[in-house]
């Protein structure tokens, strides 16, 4: 075992993305897991679509967003999101690959032109 490791910390410096990388050998029990930050946020929707949702919560238009979405790029609790009229709720974890990933907490009621306030949790 430990020949396969000092073998494959060697010849991973030859390969071109790895050419600039200081590797070193660690135990696994020595290594710690980082605690990833969180963020809440109080957004305003129409209504519980995703593409709303989505789209408030990343700062993208609708439009935009209808985009991601049929590049298959949203992820409604781990599955795939194809339809941007899809009604998501209280719990759900939303996935946008390369914009973020967020948790809708809960509904904290309506506004005066009768829009929906929501509070997320933001993974930075």
């Amino acid at each position: 075992m430990q020949d396969i490791v000092k073998f494959l910390a060697d010849e991973i410096g030859n390969l071109t993305r790895f050419s600039k990388s200081k590797i070193e050998i660690k135990n696994i029990l020595d290594i710690k897991k980082t605690e990833s930050k969180k963020e809440e946020n109080i957004i305003i929707v129409p209504s519980f679509r995703v593409d709303a949702i989505v789209a408030e919560a990343v700062h993208l238009s609708r439009s935009k967003v209808s985009e991601i979405i049929e590049e298959e790029r949203v992820f409604i609790n781990g599955t795939t999101c194809k339809n941007g009229a899809k009604q998501v709720n209280i719990g759900d974890k939303i996935t946008v690959r390369g914009k973020g990933r967020f948790e809708i907490i809960e509904e904290l009621g309506n506004t005066r032109k009768e829009n929906i306030r929501i509070k997320i949790i933001k993974y930075i």
